[in-house]
């Protein structure tokens, strides 16, 4: 089977040198880590919050 065509952007980077550098990155590593695992957090306590009724626990207060 054929490999698909390399797109060369006009800087003269192709796809795969930006992939391999952004991913080699230590620093974007940790940063989408964090950002995933921010993301995964909110949607588990999401799923939680509905399976409990979806209720909010706190209610505003009259003065």
């Amino acid at each position: 089977m054929a490999e698909p065509p390399t797109r060369i952007s006009p800087s003269g980077w192709t796809n795969t040198d930006v992939l391999g550098l952004f991913v080699r990155s230590f620093g974007t590593q940790f940063t989408l880590g964090v950002f995933v695992a921010t993301f995964l957090y909110s949607l588990l306590a999401l799923i939680a919050i509905s399976q409990q009724g979806g209720h909010a626990s706190v209610r505003p207060t009259s003065r």
